[in-house]
């Protein structure tokens, strides 16, 4: 039975959602305010949870929580009502709705009395949870705590990581269809270099499209990736996938139910038959028995308009599943996002046509990189800057007002991939690269390898991690 409901919400646009919903709840004669739903286009409809809240509500009034990850902020309110339909539809009366978006369509709104901010632990006795991942909605059961078991380890046939980046289909590809005189298309480049070794998992850190265009990414994109599953016999659920800026349509920025990520969600589906939500953490077992847990981030989490060239993880999300999911001490952790957490080329050129490609940093690199730390990550994959790059990085971040540099000694690992097919290359590479890792019992070791449509893979460079 649900007893109540969580949503998550987050200030992306200049008008503060608590404060504009409470202004309204004071200055009104009604002495409520209709709060909109902004429901994700990756999301179910939650039509059956909605029908219960809406009884419950009309009869005696329920408590919601409302959550904001980006600033740890816990609200609860009571709900009297709860209007819904199967198409988004109009607040229920726009003059007691916040003037930024009262004419706006959305699938559900509540009906609020009184909102009043609470500490965590209240919020906590109330829900039972702290709602984790990237959803907007949930359900509070009755009886039911929030749980983190994570999915089951999936066995995999070989140690071998190939990590691509930065394929670039349409506009910017520049690998032929077929093959030819002195150029050989790039699936055929990678079935050649592995021809004689397995591959165990397949990392693809984003930019699979040249233009966010769903056409492209469903025709090219996706068939490129299932060709790779099925000519080098790689499972779809051995392939981890994140998104990068050229794959979410960022000219049409939608910062409340976030509709300019529905082209790489469907395409996300559509190759694993499943919705993929990010956080992601998925366990591996190694044919020498090692466990690999490896994390799918997705870096190109707008926070707002102005900012949108930009990455951005909001690693809140990621530290509430990290801290609350089950660990195996012995696993080799992997985190895997597009942009970069230290730039790649020694010196950024600005393209003249591109010159937000040039400042396309991580806005919140640090408190990355500290999270990973924390959580036991040995190694970060990213792509984005079209040069293959290894780095090592460690912060020493506060512990209780003292300055812990003992995490210095360990460092994460960065490993940037080259472009696997664009034809904008960088100066410093002007070839096209992937990175393939191999995982040892205790160590690994990773090499970069150039190649272009006219030239075989070739060696770099290569690390070693004993």
């Amino acid at each position: 039975m649900i007893e109540s409901v969580v949503l998550r919400f987050r200030d992306a646009t200049e008008d503060r959602t608590v404060e504009s919903h409470k202004r309204i709840l004071t200055e009104s004669p009604a002495h409520y305010v209709w709060w909109g739903w902004w429901k994700k286009d990756s999301e179910p409809d939650q039509h059956a949870a909605l029908e219960e809240i809406r009884s419950r509500a009309r009869e005696a009034g329920i408590p919601i929580g409302l959550f904001d990850r980006s600033t740890r902020s816990f609200f609860v309110a009571n709900a009297c009502d709860c209007v819904f339909s199967n198409e988004p539809i109009n607040s229920p009366d726009p003059r007691y709705t916040p003037s930024y978006y009262s004419s706006e369509n959305v699938p559900a709104w509540f009906k609020l009395t009184y909102i009043d901010e609470v500490e965590e632990k209240s919020f906590i006795e109330i829900f039972s949870m702290i709602p984790l991942g990237e959803g907007t909605f949930f359900p509070v059961v009755r009886g039911k705590n929030q749980q983190v078991n994570g999915p089951p380890s999936i066995d995999i046939q070989s140690s071998t990581v190939l990590h691509i980046s930065d394929i670039h289909f349409g506009a910017d590809y520049g690998f032929p269809p077929t093959e030819g005189p002195g150029k050989v298309p790039l699936l055929e480049v990678i079935k050649r270099d592995f021809r004689d070794e397995k591959i165990g998992l397949v990392i693809v850190s984003g930019d699979i499209t040249s233009r966010a265009d769903a056409n492209v990414s469903q025709d090219e994109g996706l068939r490129f990736l299932k060709n790779i599953s099925d000519q080098l016999g790689v499972p779809k659920e051995c392939f981890v996938i994140v998104p990068g800026n050229h794959d979410i349509a960022l000219k049409k920025f939608r910062p409340l139910d976030y509709s300019h990520e529905a082209a790489f969600h469907i395409f996300a589906k559509e190759f694993y038959g499943k919705q993929i939500q990010y956080p992601n953490l998925q366990r591996y077992t190694l044919p020498n028995g090692r466990s690999i847990e490896l994390l799918a981030i997705n870096s190109v989490r707008l926070r707002n308009e102005k900012e949108k060239e930009f990455g951005y993880v909001q690693w809140t999300l990621y530290d509430d599943l990290l801290r609350m999911a089950p660990r195996d001490p012995n696993a080799l952790r992997i985190a895997v996002l597009h942009h970069h957490l230290v730039a790649a080329p020694r010196e950024q050129a600005i393209d003249p046509d591109f010159p937000e490609a040039g400042i396309s940093t991580t806005l919140d690199a640090g408190a990355v990189i500290e999270g990973l730390q924390t959580y036991g990550f040995s190694i970060a994959l990213h792509g984005h800057q079209h040069v293959p790059k290894a780095s090592r990085v460690a912060r020493a971040f506060s512990m209780d007002g003292n300055v812990d540099l003992g995490v210095l000694g360990n460092g994460l690992v960065l490993l940037a991939a080259g472009s696997a097919g664009s034809n904008r290359l960088s100066d410093e590479m002007r070839d096209n690269s992937y990175n393939v890792l191999r995982i040892g019992n205790s160590d690994f070791e990773s090499e970069a390898r150039r190649f272009n449509p006219g030239s075989a893979p070739q060696p770099l460079f290569r690390i070693r991690q004993p």
